[in-house]
């Protein structure tokens, strides 16, 4: 059997299907290189023009893959390519990454958006809406008990935000709910 025959008889990898981006780069071939003052400017250029894409409601007819998004208007697969140039100039920013993060996560890309948030909290371990956000994709992804231990994370980090102590006293309680439904 040749590699082409059977590279044909495995399921597509998510990033093969998917028409919206492109998967993270191999986190271990980024150079953490020291990052100039001109590609942070840069960067930082990128990620604006990523937030506008993110963001912005633009005046141009509705596309119908907006529409399955459910954000007409919005364009989160040009904001993950944004984000992306930005990661490449800079990866030692944890926005980029988390930002890059939020975008997948409205294209449903779960997996690749634990990814992005997973290193945006190897950057910087005390960010907490990157814990936030990948708290909402274990949840997205039916991981409620992973989904805890970062509320938990979050509200160890901002012990007022009433928000996620709710979201955590929820979850919580899903979990127990799951649990008890095993029995």
């Amino acid at each position: 059997m040749n590699d082409a025959s059977s590279s044909s008889s495995a399921p597509p990898s998510p990033a093969s299907t998917s028409l919206t981006s492109l998967p993270s780069p191999e986190l271990q071939t980024l150079s953490l290189r020291d990052v100039t003052d001109q590609d942070r400017e840069a960067a930082a250029k990128l990620k604006a023009e990523a937030n506008k894409a993110f963001t912005s409601m633009h005046s141009r007819p509705i596309s119908r893959s907006s529409l399955t998004m459910g954000c007409p208007g919005r364009n989160f697969t040009v904001a993950v390519n944004l984000y992306s140039k930005a990661i490449e100039l800079n990866p030692r920013d944890a926005t980029f990454w988390c930002n890059r993060a939020a975008a997948r996560t409205k294209l449903e890309e779960y997996g690749f958006a634990l990814d992005d948030v997973s290193k945006a909290i190897e950057i910087d371990p005390k960010y907490a809406k990157a814990y936030y956000r990948r708290a909402t994709c274990y949840l997205q992804i039916a991981k409620p008990q992973l989904a805890v231990a970062d509320f938990k994370k979050v509200v160890a980090l901002e012990p007022k935000n009433d928000v996620v102590r709710s979201q955590l006293t929820a979850t919580q309680k899903l979990v127990r709910k799951i649990e008890f439904e095993k029995v």
